[in-house]
């Protein structure tokens, strides 16, 4: 003789662990408090060092999608700032060098994403392959903008390595998901 179990009551062994071998016929062991706890929160709060991670990663992604028109904008603002034109005359010009250099990266690689129309479902990789071949060439391209970054105006360059760092990260985080 069989005893049959409720999915809801199998749902609740499942999520809060109680599940496994028991003398019952019905195969699952059910304590009379797990049948009264609910569901969703225990899955919700549980944690695991898998599902933080995911929250880590989560965050990243979203900061560095959204991060590098802001921090530009606060770099252009910074640089031309009047308080800014008392620093050396090689400075500056590397400063506007960085930063249109990486005001035009941002801006090629927006275009790029938004041109991008992959239908790989339908067997068409070419988008693929040559969105991997952009990221290939934005990656190698990264030291020669972090080196540039790094000698640009002051009050600019950590808002510039950040941006530099998040497009990359955001160009290899299209690719992942090619």
């Amino acid at each position: 003789m069989r005893i049959s179990i409720s999915p809801r009551q199998v749902l609740i062994n499942a999520l809060t662990g109680e599940v496994g071998p028991s003398t019952k016929m019905s195969g699952f062991w059910t304590s009379p408090a797990a049948l009264n706890k609910p569901a969703l929160p225990s899955a919700l709060l549980a944690y695991s060092p898998i599902m933080h991670g995911l929250w880590l990663l989560t965050i990243l992604s979203v900061f560095s999608v959204f991060s590098p028109p802001v921090l530009l904008g606060i770099a252009w603002v910074r640089f031309l700032n009047p308080e800014a034109k008392s620093q050396p005359k090689w400075r500056r010009i590397l400063g506007a060098a960085n930063l249109l250099a990486v005001s035009v990266l941002l801006s090629i690689c927006v275009v790029k994403f938004l041109g991008n129309n992959c239908n790989a479902d339908a067997g068409d990789w070419s988008c693929v392959i040559a969105w991997r071949s952009f990221a290939g060439s934005i990656v190698r391209l990264a030291p020669f903008f972090l080196v540039l970054a790094i000698l640009g105006a002051k009050r600019t360059r950590i808002l510039t390595l950040i941006s530099i760092m998040a497009i990359v990260f955001d160009v290899i985080l299209v690719d992942m998901m090619a």
